[in-house]
């Protein structure tokens, strides 16, 4: 008679109509209705679900992270030097290294400026999105140096600098996340 199925439409019907969730009567089958409250003990209204539902959905559009085009530049760069190095073109790899170096330089620059520049300090202005970036660009140097190793470039202490601050705000981060979950416990 009342399956699971049945039980969870009657609840969403009747939170759509405002009359409340259905509870069982302790008599047996007869059922009835009681408003859903708050904790304050004031009743839920319609806007108030209504508004709940728009910020709902608000925060499920999943949104474009911004540096998209910048990692798949990278990516491709560093697969096309990989493909020019196994023809024997070390030039044209040389340079497509360049371009992915050049293009970890920019963001890891921008980054750790607007970390420096923030009030709160890194903690404060690393978000997951940058952590996730972070990363990206921290496996992509991985690939840069082992391209760089054979392609006999020079080492660049510029760009090892770079990736080492960088990883540096990846562990500050991590750290922050780790110590955030500890105070929620």
């Amino acid at each position: 008679m009342f399956n699971l199925k049945n039980i969870i439409l009657l609840v969403c019907v009747s939170l759509i109509l405002g009359k409340g969730i259905p509870s069982k009567n302790v008599r047996g089958n007869v059922r009835r209705l009681q408003v859903v409250r708050l904790a304050s003990g004031v009743p839920i209204s319609d806007e108030d679900i209504a508004a709940f539902e728009a910020a709902r959905a608000e925060a499920a559009k999943v949104q474009k992270n911004p540096l998209f085009d910048v990692l798949f530049n990278i990516k491709n760069y560093l697969e096309e030097a990989t493909e020019k190095l196994a023809d024997g073109n070390l030039d044209h790899a040389k340079n497509l290294i360049g371009k992915a170096t050049d293009g970890i330089n920019d963001y890891c620059t921008q980054l750790i400026a607007k970390t420096e520049n923030a009030i709160g300090g890194a903690n404060e202005v690393l978000t997951e999105e940058d952590a996730y970036n972070i990363r990206a660009m921290v496996d992509s140097s991985k690939d840069v140096y082992r391209l760089m190793a054979e392609t006999i470039m020079q080492k660049n202490d510029a760009f090892d600098l770079i990736i080492r601050r960088i990883l540096s705000l990846e562990k500050l981060y991590l750290f922050e996340q780790k110590r955030r979950r500890n105070l929620l416990r």
